[in-house]
C-alpha cells in the first residue's frame, strides 16, 4: 500500500510541475520574452535556452 502512495505522490508533483512549466511558457509568451513563431525550436526549448542563459525572468 505505501508503494502505491509513493507513486500517487511523485505523479502529483509531476503533475505540479507541468502545471509550473505550462504557466511558465505562457506568462514568456505573452509578455514577448520568446518568440512564438520561430520556426526553427519549439516555444518550450527556447524558453529552456532563455532559463538556462538567465534571460528569462519571473514576473509576479
Amino acid at each position: 500500500m505505501s508503494e502505491m502512495q509513493e507513486m500517487l505522490a511523485n505523479s502529483n508533483r509531476v503533475i505540479d510541475l507541468a502545471r509550473e512549466r505550462r504557466a511558465a511558457l505562457i506568462t514568456a509568451a505573452v509578455t514577448g520574452q520568446i518568440d512564438v513563431t520561430a520556426k526553427n525550436k519549439p516555444a518550450a526549448g527556447q524558453l529552456e535556452d532563455d532559463i538556462a542563459q538567465g534571460l528569462h525572468r519571473e514576473h509576479a
